[in-house]
């Protein structure tokens, strides 16, 4: 599975899936808590929280940054990082050699 996916939303929107690594995550009432000040987040459709992987993942506008995902957990508590740094910040982030990409 691709950490980051492209594909077209309903009104033909780009939508982007990332996925984020969320540290302090350990129970059912904190997944409950990170999905909805996400669903909250305009620009977001979809919220799929693995308290077991450690992660979220998200459903989201094309045009939302990966800070805009970020900032709602951090305002709860939570730590969240890109689970590949890369998918997000495109091959252009390690020079393009790392990923097989010049």
């Amino acid at each position: 599975m691709h950490d980051t996916q492209d594909e077209i939303g309903s009104g033909g929107t780009a939508l982007r899936t990332s996925r984020y690594r969320v540290s302090g995550m350990d129970c059912g009432s904190c997944a409950a808590k990170i999905e909805t000040a996400l669903r909250r987040v305009p620009g977001i459709r979809e919220v799929r929280v693995s308290v077991p992987a450690g992660t979220v993942t998200v459903s989201h506008d094309d045009t939302l940054g990966t800070e805009t995902v970020v900032r709602p957990l951090a305002a709860l508590g939570y730590g969240a990082v890109p689970a590949d740094p890369v998918a997000e910040a495109g091959p252009s982030a390690c020079g393009g050699g790392c990923c097989g990409n010049a």
